[in-house]
């Protein structure tokens, strides 16, 4: 059986779409992440003019699952599932907060997410060098993009996913999914950037919290020149031993990254995975 899901996994790996890892002393890098705004093509109203936070997640869990582009109807489709899913935990898929947030990734996508108090730049760039590519709340007034059209009624909440950096222009590049006119590839100076990074409060019902960050990593990984499979979650990792578990679990085999040997050292062992 050890030989069959060696060579099974063998063959699968080679349709992996393996996310390229950029060279750390780089000036200027950008991931390929899929973009779709929040209010995609064909939709209007209701919960897509609120949707930031639900099209940062699906934008995060196609980069993870090895796509280059956004198919805008699984996009649109995985988006409104995420409503769904708000609507019966919280009563409301408005103004999801980082908790509330990261239950949602870790709970229903094939990627992992982890709250941040207080990030820095190069934190967030450390992130990006490694392929891991970081959600950010802020409020959203402060950011001064003129393409985003936030009421002033409203709590200027806002949500998008960072894919890089240009340190010669000091500049985070993200995929603003609220900016109408040319959110992918947006650009926004490192210290407006960072100082409106701000979590929703629940209690004030503004985007006034903690300066928070989620950082995101894969659920499943192996290290290149190995047939070993991991899954991650809570600072662990566990070996995968058959290719059944994949089935019991409906994993996806595009969902498996390729990391560094040294990286997956810093999650502890825990038992191997049998069913």
């Amino acid at each position: 059986m050890k030989n069959k899901f060696i060579f099974c996994a063998l063959g699968a790996f080679i349709f992996l779409a393996i996310i390229g890892m950029p060279d750390s002393a780089s000036a200027a890098v950008n991931l390929t992440v899929p973009y779709i705004k929040e209010v995609p093509a064909g939709t209007s109203g209701g919960p897509w003019k609120n949707a930031c936070e639900e099209a940062s997640f699906t934008m995060l869990e196609k980069y993870y699952t090895g796509k280059k582009v956004m198919n805008l109807a699984e996009g649109k489709a995985m988006m409104t599932m995420f409503f769904n899913k708000e609507n019966i935990l919280y009563g409301s898929n408005v103004n999801s907060d980082t908790a509330q947030s990261k239950y949602l990734i870790n709970t229903y996508t094939d990627y992992n997410a982890k709250i941040i108090d207080n990030p820095t730049i190069a934190q967030i760039k450390s992130e990006i060098d490694a392929g891991r590519p970081v959600i950010t709340p802020h409020y959203g007034f402060d950011l001064h993009n003129p393409n985003i059209p936030f009421l002033r009624t409203g709590t200027s909440y806002h949500m998008m996913v960072i894919t890089g950096y240009d340190d010669a222009a000091r500049q985070f590049i993200v995929n603003d999914p609220g900016d109408t006119v040319d959110g992918q590839g947006y650009r926004y100076g490192y210290d407006l950037f960072m100082g409106t990074i701000h979590d929703y409060s629940y209690k004030t019902k503004k985007a006034n919290g903690p300066a928070r960050a989620i950082f995101t990593y894969p659920k499943l990984v192996k290290v290149a020149g190995s047939p070993r499979i991991y899954y991650l979650h809570d600072n662990i990792w566990q070996y995968i031993t058959a290719p059944s578990v994949f089935v019991n679990h409906h994993w996806k085999w595009e969902a498996v990254n390729t990391v560094s040997a040294a990286w997956l050292k810093t999650f502890q062992s825990g038992p191997a995975i049998n069913k």
